[in-house]
């Protein structure tokens, strides 16, 4: 089952990253720009609004979360652990606030917002979910445990990447910035008129992005955890 597990994962990572490199190049291509995501939503690669006109980028991000989230299924001893099981649920439910935020465009502004809620708090749930585990995976560890072996390095590797992956997802989540996230920095013409455009960092957007690639480093981390269950 772990190679299964290891060839869903893998075949999602490939995915997400022809997402970025089609959508990247598909705007580019329309827009005769640079994309940015320190202030570019991800809903404006699709650059008229609609799917078909990011039709492969988007595909491959849908394709990817549903690889991602099948694969966290598979997980050795999930039905024996409630730490696991919750990686799964909060893992499935931040892959589909993730793919809505980056479909809804702010027009929608309601249900962006909805789903920006949904993908960041799910994002730390998944995170904390894989703390916990390998967190107490470590503690109840039995007595004479050689922690130079494969199994308690992977773990000890997951339980960092865990910390990182949560301290940050709750960075985002408490920036007291959020609140203040349609700011508009005011800009002055030649001929005198005030216009207002996004600053360099649009915290909303960016934290949008960011969320977007902590859980498909969280769904790494999943697969770590599964092969030190493997080898265990």
């Amino acid at each position: 089952m772990f190679y299964f597990c290891l060839s869903l994962c893998i075949c999602s990572i490939v995915f997400f990253t022809c997402y970025l490199i089609f959508s990247f190049v598909n705007f580019k291509a329309h827009e005769h720009k640079d994309y940015r995501i320190q202030n570019m939503f991800p809903y404006e690669l699709n650059f008229d609004g609609t799917f078909k006109s990011n039709a492969i980028g988007n595909i491959c991000l849908i394709v990817a979360c549903a690889l991602g989230a099948a694969s966290l299924a598979f997980i050795e001893t999930l039905d024996q652990n409630g730490y696991l099981i919750f990686a799964l649920i909060s893992g499935i439910l931040s892959m589909v606030g993730a793919i809505l935020m980056c479909f809804i465009p702010l027009r929608f502004l309601k249900e962006h917002i909805f789903f920006d809620v949904i993908a960041f708090i799910f994002s730390l749930m998944f995170s904390l979910s894989l703390f916990l585990y390998c967190f107490f995976e470590i503690y109840e560890a039995p007595a004479g445990a050689n922690f130079l072996s494969s199994k308690y390095i992977l773990t000890i590797v997951c339980l960092i990447v865990s910390i990182l992956t949560m301290l940050t997802s709750f960075i985002v989540i408490m920036n007291p910035k959020l609140t203040r996230w349609g700011n508009l920095k005011e800009e002055i013409k030649d001929d005198g008129t005030k216009t207002y455009i996004r600053s360099k960092w649009f915290v909303l957007a960016f934290s949008e992005w960011l969320i977007l690639i902590l859980i498909f480093i969280n769904l790494v981390c999943a697969l770590l955890i599964n092969l030190a269950i493997f080898i265990k």
